[in-house]
């Protein structure tokens, strides 16, 4: 019985979690290709 409710927070703790990580690393990926696209169009004009 315990396990299984620590299996149930477990599982709303990670489903809590999934969408702020999930938008931390788009907002990451997104500012990680900005900066590319900035020094690519810095070097080539």
């Amino acid at each position: 019985m315990v396990n299984s409710l620590s299996y149930v927070i477990f599982y709303a703790y990670l489903l809590y979690l999934f969408p702020c990580m999930v938008y931390c690393l788009f907002s990451n990926l997104n500012g990680w290709m900005y900066v590319c696209l900035q020094s690519h169009r810095e070097r080539s004009g």
